[in-house]
C-alpha cells in the first residue's frame, strides 16, 4: 500500500498565507455576496463568529502546546465549551483566558484524551484494514469522547467482529456505508471547487483550496482522488493542472503542484458560477455551521457539525482497500443531499465577510451526512498555508 507522508516544510501561523499573484481571468461576483444562502441560515452562521474565533484561538494553542490532555472543543450557542483530561498547560489556560475576552468558555473534565481515543481508534482501524470484507467499516468518537462507535452494515455485537481489546469502551452500531465522492474548464490561476479529471485513471474530483509551501504552490485535494506522480487536467482536459507530487493516505490528503489561485468557486455548477476569495483557515468545532462547495453538488450550505475523528474504510480510484481517519461528520440541516460522486476533495468553508475561511476538504458521505479532512489537520502534515487575497 502506498504511504507517502513528506512534509513540506514552511513557518504559518493559523489563518494566515500568501497573496495569489497572476489572478487575470475573470471573476465573476454576486451583486451581494452569497446571496444564495437565506437570511435564516446567514443569520445562524454570523451569529456564531464571535464563539467561532475564540475556539479557534484556544484550538490552535492545543494544537502548538497542548500534551495529551484535550478531547474536544465545541460551539454552545454563543459560548465554547472544552473537554480535556488532566492539568491544562499554561499556554492553553492563557489561550482560554483570552478567549474569555469575547465569549464565555467552560472546561469539562473528560474521561479519555483524544490522544488515547485516536490511538484506541487507530488499533482497531488496523484490524478493518486488513478485513475488507467484514461487517465493520467505520469507527467514530462519540460527541462526549467518553467511547468509541464501530459502525457495522447489520445488526451484531461487539464479541461478533472479533476485535482485539482496547483501552477505552467500544460499542457497535448500525451504520450506512459512506461513499467516496469531480467547475468545469479551469484555467491557470486554478482555484478550488473546480472539476479536475486525473490523466492516470478515469476519474474526476474537486479541487479544494490553492496553498503554498517552500515556494511552491500546490491544490489541495482528497487523497483517495490519486497518487504522487499521476496527472491532471481541468474539467473538460482542455488544460494539464500538474503531477500529484505528496500524499497523506490515512488522512485522505493530496497535494498537486500547480499554478494556484487564491479563490474557490462557489454558486452553481454550469450556472452562477460564482467565486470567492479566500482569507484564511481556521480550526472547527462542534456544533458549527460550514458550506461545501463541490463540482458535481455546487454550493450546499446548512452543514452542521456532529462528530469529530470518524474513520471510513473504502478502496480508493485503483481499489486499493484503505482506511482515513480524524474526519469531522457534518449532517445536512434541511434533509439535502450533501454531497455526491466527484465532490471528493471540494472545499469545505466558513464565511468571513464576503470571503471564506478554509476549513477543510471532502472525503465523502452519504444521504445527509458529509466526511471531511480537517484544514488543519493537512497544515500539519505537509506545513502548508493556503493562498489568500
Amino acid at each position: 500500500m502506498r504511504r507517502v507522508f513528506a512534509a513540506v516544510a514552511v513557518a504559518l501561523v493559523a489563518g494566515g498565507g500568501v497573496a495569489s499573484a497572476g489572478q487575470d481571468k475573470p471573476v465573476v461576483e454576486e451583486e451581494n455576496a452569497f446571496s444564495y444562502i437565506s437570511p435564516e441560515v446567514r443569520a445562524k452562521m454570523a451569529a456564531q463568529d464571535k464563539a467561532k474565533s475564540a475556539a479557534n484561538i484556544v484550538r490552535q494553542a492545543v494544537a502548538q502546546h497542548d500534551g495529551t490532555g484535550f478531547t474536544s472543543i465545541a460551539l454552545q450557542g454563543e459560548s465554547v465549551e472544552l473537554a480535556y483530561k488532566g492539568p491544562i498547560p499554561d499556554a492553553v489556560n492563557a489561550a482560554i483566558d483570552e478567549a474569555r475576552k469575547t465569549v464565555p468558555v467552560s472546561v469539562k473534565d473528560a474521561p479519555y484524551s483524544l490522544a488515547e481515543l485516536e490511538t484506541a481508534s487507530a488499533e482497531i482501524t488496523e484490524q478493518l484494514r486488513t478485513r475488507p470484507d467484514g461487517p465493520a467499516h467505520s469507527v467514530e468518537v462519540t460527541p462526549d469522547g467518553g467511547s468509541l462507535v464501530v459502525g457495522v452494515d447489520q445488526v451484531t455485537t461487539l464479541q461478533a467482529l472479533d476485535l482485539a481489546e482496547v483501552a477505552v469502551p467500544v460499542r457497535v452500531a448500525q451504520r450506512e456505508r459512506m461513499a467516496s465522492f469531480g467547475r468545469l474548464d479551469d484555467t491557470p490561476p486554478y482555484w478550488g471547487g473546480a472539476r479536475i479529471v486525473s490523466t492516470d485513471i478515469p476519474i474526476e474530483c474537486t479541487s479544494g483550496f490553492g496553498v503554498h509551501a517552500g515556494g511552491q504552490r500546490y491544490l489541495l485535494t482528497a487523497g483517495h482522488c490519486g497518487r504522487p506522480d499521476a496527472g491532471w487536467t481541468n474539467g473538460n482536459g482542455s488544460r494539464f493542472i500538474g503531477n500529484a507530487t505528496h500524499e497523506h493516505i490515512d488522512h485522505d490528503l493530496l497535494l498537486i503542484a500547480t499554478d494556484a489561485g487564491s479563490r474557490i468557486y462557489d454558486g452553481g455548477v454550469g450556472v452562477n458560477e460564482f467565486s470567492k476569495a479566500v482569507s484564511g483557515w481556521a480550526w472547527t468545532a462542534g456544533n458549527e455551521w460550514v458550506c461545501s462547495s463541490g463540482s458535481v453538488s455546487g454550493v450546499i450550505c446548512n452543514h452542521v457539525v456532529e462528530l469529530f475523528n470518524r474513520v471510513l474504510c473504502g478502496y480508493n480510484a485503483y481499489g486499493d482497500y484503505e482506511c482515513y481517519s480524524g474526519l469531522v461528520q457534518t449532517k445536512q440541516f434541511d434533509g439535502l443531499t450533501a454531497g455526491r460522486p466527484g465532490d471528493s476533495g471540494g472545499p469545505v468553508f466558513g464565511l468571513d465577510g464576503d470571503r471564506v475561511v478554509a476549513k477543510g476538504t471532502i472525503t465523502g458521505g452519504g444521504g445527509v451526512t458529509l466526511l471531511w479532512q480537517q484544514f488543519g489537520t493537512a497544515v500539519g502534515d505537509f506545513g502548508i498555508a493556503p493562498l489568500t487575497s
